[in-house]
């Protein structure tokens, strides 16, 4: 076409070749000079263009060199935090982030005047960004001088085609886990979509006609319920039987649901198929097994009634029941009770009418019960008969069917049975449990084979025969036999009657009792018929239970005593560290202050200690390295041990590394050090050696404890008197020590389980007398690098910062006040949350940092910063406690997110922490 131009605009302001000209270009040139006018430059009208433009621009020349960026991408990069002056800089200084694949890009493009259009994905920094690039070249003077690379977020639009990807994902796997069959059917019946049911049960694909695909037929359906839902815009449900191709009839149960448009107009049907061929077979099961159990009901030759269990009235009852209860015909047997077929009295001499509406109760309390009872014929004859009751609902009601055995002739015949004999041979003999018959006296007339070998005898017979006073050869504590005399006496039995008894060999078992006395005509005692349980590993199981709370309770304790404590604790460092900075190095009243601060500082140290047990002190966790661990604290192990000790480390060829607080891993070590000294005061032997742990089930099994996986085992072992097996049990405990008095607070080892456990491992100790000791700590290995760390030698600065101080404690209060103020800081402080939130929002603009108490009445200290930060999102925030570190964690200070330090605190830590802070 004539009027068709080509126009193309360098980077340098100036236009390029113009084939044409014609009113068209006329137009554009008057409007290049009015803009002109406007602007001082074209530099300005590109420059202007450019700026507008919603995609991010820059543009490098022939050395890959930034020459020019646009306001969207120079507002990227500041968003990025990467924006700088760039403009001059090469793409790899001004852009770090790209990759090598889109650097060589640009030479490609460069090479060879070719277009290049990618989508990306870049991260920078913790985000992840999609965009759209295309790199385009610039010919200048018949070559590629420079690319254009115009570069489009897509980051929104690909998240949302993610997320709507995601949910339709969601959805669809909803639907295909359904157990019934879904789909949608256009108007002309067309399958439009299936779910995985249907599409599994018939191959059905979309596209299909519904009657075609599902039940083989050319034509809708006889009573199709898509059909009645197209037609009258209802719900429809139906069955049907569907022969499928494998030979199979199914009982499908359809029910169609109309689906309109935004018009009202129906659109589609959803129609669901439930297979529902097995519950119409246990219908069609149960109804059969219903009138079979009629019929069973009827004409059983076993008496049979249902009763009302609320009142107790017969409901029903079969034929056989009529004549054993002696009555004419059903109608005279229905709507009695259980009182009016009953004797007077029972066999031991209680109200049949009570004793009835006991049973009853039993049976709807357990829903089965069996029993003898007394009857009575309407003509005076007593029978006896075994009910067998069973409770069942009917539509809610509560009924009972029980059926009865004439046991008349057969008790009769028992009671003839029972005088011959007495014992039951059979049971006796085979039961699993120890059975006795024992005087009054305490010597036993018959005992069971289980019985036997429970309390290590060779024979009933040995047992007899070597035991003449059971309360001082069986009872370890005589008083025990006493006291189940007694209850037996009193009550005529006893049930779950524990005690601890010997074996024939001396050793201790813990058995479990139930007895009951056997009485003469006359009521005088002939014997206690006992049954006996041994209960030893249950009775250990308790007392380890018992022993685990007991010491998770002294934990808790401690932990409940930690803040108070070193609230004072703090205003005692504190004071005595003012006041020894203000004295002279020879004032003799010097060395009172040292003792006072060094005496608080033992203080201190008990309490971390009694937290230690407790696994309650704050600690941090780093990657370290165990071997390099060992090594750290050997020559200060060495010094701790007597010269007559050999002291060996034996260290594995593998370093792993574990998450360990080094400082208390140090301490573990240095307890356990000096507690083999103490072992050895004649000298001897200490090793402690380092190697990898597979922990396995079969280590979980033998021990009890533990979690499979990867452990470091640090063994000290050394050749002391080594540990009684009582003894053992309790060395964990705080407060238990074996030394003299004023020579140990038996803390040692309960702060070294303390911490092992807190490093989430696990201790375990080996010992006999004279034959040495060896403690075991498994402590979980990790795959994180280890961090070299450096002393902070930086001198203590003051400042002229404004600090907020929000501490509930008065005399806390002042003191901090009085240590911040002398290096220069202004100081503005609440007694509560709510204060320094009040306090705050008179100085907002002034307040350089926060020192709050993490536990505060009205409101804490995350809660006051939380409130803070509404206002002012760049203040910072320094956390203070006494508290225990789970109470911590609770109050929302969770370790290692905001800057905290714990009380006591000296002057010196304080101020160094508040600089450190200000200064980050």
């Amino acid at each position: 076409m004539e009027d068709t131009m080509k126009i193309m605009l360098g980077f340098n302001g100036e236009s390029q070749d113009v084939p044409n000209r014609g009113p068209g270009l006329e137009r554009l040139e008057t409007g290049h000079q009015r803009m002109e006018k406007r602007f001082q430059a074209p530099e300005d009208l590109y420059r202007i263009v450019l700026d507008s433009v919603a995609d991010g621009v820059h543009v490098v020349d022939r050395d890959l060199c930034v020459v020019l960026i646009n306001a969207r991408l120079a507002s990227w990069l500041e968003e990025l935090g990467l924006m700088k002056d760039i403009v001059g800089q090469p793409l790899r200084e001004a852009f770090p982030f790209i990759s090598d694949k889109v650097y060589d890009q640009y030479h490609y493009v460069l090479e060879t005047g070719t277009t290049v259009i990618t989508e990306e994905a870049t991260t920078v920094g913790h985000r992840e960004y999609f965009t759209e690039t295309r790199k385009i070249p610039v010919i200048e003077e018949g070559r590629v001088n420079k690319v254009v690379t115009i570069i489009r977020d897509l980051t929104e639009i690909k998240q949302a085609q993610l997320a709507v990807m995601s949910e339709k994902n969601k959805l669809q796997s909803l639907i295909d886990a359904l157990d019934c069959g879904l789909t949608l059917q256009d108007r002309e019946y067309n399958i439009v979509f299936r779910n995985k049911f249907m599409r599994e049960m018939f191959g059905a694909n979309v596209g299909e006609k519904c009657y075609h695909a599902y039940e083989f037929h050319e034509h809708v359906c006889e009573g199709c319920p898509v059909e009645l839902s197209f037609r009258d815009g209802m719900s429809h449900t139906t069955e049907r039987r569907v022969s499928m191709p494998s030979g199979r009839t199914i009982i499908f149960e359809n029910t169609a649901t109309p689906i309109r448009d935004a018009n009202g107009n129906i659109a589609v049907c959803l129609e669901i198929v439930r297979d529902v061929t097995e519950r119409k077979q246990a219908e069609e099961d149960l109804r059969e097994s219903q009138e079979r159990a009629e019929k069973l009901f009827r004409t059983s030759i076993i008496p049979q009634v249902i009763m009302d269990g609320e009142t107790g009235r017969y409901m029903d009852c079969n034929e056989a029941a009529v004549q054993i209860y002696g009555y004419a015909n059903r109608e005279e047997t229905l709507g009695k009770t259980p009182v009016d077929v009953s004797a007077p009295t029972q066999y031991d001499g209680s109200d049949s009418a009570t004793e009835a509406m006991k049973r009853i109760q039993t049976c709807r309390d357990n829903s089965f019960h069996v029993f003898e009872w007394r009857h009575q014929r309407p003509d005076g004859q007593i029978w006896d008969a075994d009910v067998h009751m069973m409770l069942f609902r009917h539509r809610g009601k509560p009924l009972i069917q029980f059926s009865l055995l004439d046991i008349t002739e057969r008790k009769k015949a028992v009671d003839a049975l029972r005088r011959a004999e007495k014992k039951y041979r059979g049971i006796f003999e085979n039961a699993v449990m120890g059975i006795f018959q024992t005087t009054p006296e305490g010597r036993y007339l018959s005992v069971n084979p289980a019985g036997a070998r429970m309390y290590g005898y060779d024979s009933p017979e040995d047992m007899i025969e070597s035991i003449a006073d059971m309360a001082h050869q069986v009872y370890v504590d005589p008083a025990d036999r006493k006291r189940l005399k007694e209850i037996i006496e009193a009550r005529g039995y006893v049930e779950g009657f524990e005690a601890e008894h010997f074996r024939k060999d001396g050793s201790k078992i813990w058995s479990s009792l139930n007895a009951r006395v056997i009485r003469d005509a006359s009521g005088v005692t002939r014997y206690y018929e006992t049954t006996a349980q041994d209960i030893t590993e249950r009775k250990h199981l308790e007392s380890q239970l018992r022993q685990s709370q007991k010491m998770e309770a002294i934990g808790t304790l401690a932990g409940g005593i930690a803040h108070d404590f070193n609230n004072i604790l703090t205003v005692l460092v504190g004071y005595g560290s003012l006041l020894k900075m203000q004295m002279e190095d020879d004032d003799r009243r010097k060395h009172y202050v040292n003792q006072m601060l060094t005496s608080s500082q033992k203080a201190a140290n008990l309490t971390q200690s009694l937290l230690a047990f407790g696994r309650k002190q704050m600690m941090e966790l780093k990657p370290c390295k165990v071997n390099t661990i060992i090594r750290g604290v050997e020559k200060l192990l060495k010094r701790l041990l007597t010269e007559d000790i050999e002291f060996t480390v034996m260290l594995a060829p593998r370093d792993v590394t574990i998450m360990a607080d080094m400082t208390q891993i140090d301490q573990v070590l240095i307890n356990l050090a000096a507690n083999a000294r103490d072992a050895m005061p004649g000298g001897g032997r200490l090793i402690i050696t380092t190697n990898e742990f597979q922990l396995d089930n079969k280590f979980i099994q033998s021990h009890g404890f533990g979690e499979p996986g990867t452990y470091a085992l640090i063994s000290i072992t050394d050749t002391g008197c080594g540990i009684d097996k009582n003894i053992k049990e309790k060395i964990f405990e705080p407060f238990f020590t074996t030394k003299e008095v004023g020579k140990g607070t038996g803390l040692g080892l309960s702060i070294v389980y303390g911490i092992i456990k807190q490093h989430e491992g696990y201790i375990t100790v080996s010992s006999e007398p004279r034959k040495g000791t060896t403690f075991d700590i498994y402590i979980p290995v990790t795959r994180t690098k280890t961090e070299e760390t450096g002393k902070n030698t930086a001198e203590i600065e003051g400042g002229t910062e404004l600090i907020l101080v929000a501490e509930d404690n008065y005399e806390l209060r002042r003191l901090i006040r009085e240590v911040l103020t002398s290096r220069g800081y202004a100081v503005v402080d609440a007694i509560d949350g709510e204060d320094a939130v009040w306090k705050f929002m008179e100085h907002k603009d002034n307040i350089d940092l926060l020192l709050l108490d993490v536990v505060m009445p009205r409101m804490n200290g995350k809660e006051v910063y939380e409130a803070i930060r509404k206002v002012r999102t760049d203040v910072k925030v320094l956390f203070t406690s006494g508290y225990t570190g789970d109470v911590v964690f609770d109050k929302g200070i969770n370790d290692g997110a905001f800057n905290f330090i714990s009380k006591p605190v000296s002057p010196n830590e304080l101020l160094l922490k508040v600089r450190t802070v200000l200064d980050n």
